[in-house]
């Protein structure tokens, strides 16, 4: 006996939300199977009040939620709602959807700007050199790493290299990573290597790295 999986079919506008705090944004659901779904809605409750955070929506049908953000400490926060969605049936196979929303939330008030560094390290992978570096944001808003981020290369005192992150993303209060510097160049040996911060007061470390 062949049992009949329902589609389940399932669309959420907008998946990526930017708000300053307090605010109210409205979510539409659209259930574009024939398979009538249970939906749940679920985020962080220190941040987010969903109404309704259960509803059931019939195939070819939407419905719109409302979603409130709390004001909480200053700065930029990042959070993820999830959406899952299984069809109303009995039956015994257990299908499920799942789909995330982004939800950027900036709350004003005093700015801290605090990047951290590591020590970096070079690596080598598939025969180039890469210097990697540890960095950590100790403040409260989001850093855009290619803004305020250089590591500079010298040998006796001449500029060899100076290095900057490709990637346009942001580094999030609280979150740490690892930045990836290809470095192309002839130079060989032990250099000095000098990062720079430009994120609120400048801070400029020296190491020495041998590529």
């Amino acid at each position: 006996m062949i049992v009949a999986v329902p589609h389940v079919a399932l669309a959420v506008s907008p998946a990526r939300v930017a708000v300053v705090a307090p605010a109210s944004r409205r979510l539409e659901l659209r259930n574009d199977g024939v398979a009538m779904l249970v939906v749940d809605i679920a985020g962080p409750k220190a941040w987010l009040r969903i109404r309704p955070d259960r509803l059931v929506l019939p195939g070819r049908s939407k419905a719109v939620v409302t979603m409130r953000v709390r004001a909480r400490a200053p700065g930029d926060n990042r959070v993820l709602v999830l959406v899952t969605a299984r069809p109303r049936t009995r039956g015994s196979v257990a299908l499920r959807m799942r789909l995330g929303i982004r939800v950027r939330i900036h709350v004003r008030g005093r700015v801290v700007r605090g990047l951290d560094v590591g020590t970096p390290r070079v690596r080598r992978r598939n025969g180039a050199r890469v210097i990697v570096l540890p960095v950590a944001n100790r403040g409260n808003v989001a850093e855009h790493l290619r803004k305020c981020l250089t590591l500079s290369l010298f040998r006796s005192g001449r500029l060899v290299a100076r290095l900057q992150p490709r990637s346009r993303g942001e580094l999030f209060p609280r979150e740490r990573t690892v930045v990836a510097l290809p470095y192309s160049g002839g130079m060989r040996g032990v250099v000095s290597a000098v990062v720079a911060v430009h994120a609120g007061e400048k801070l400029v470390r020296r190491y020495r790295l041998r590529l």
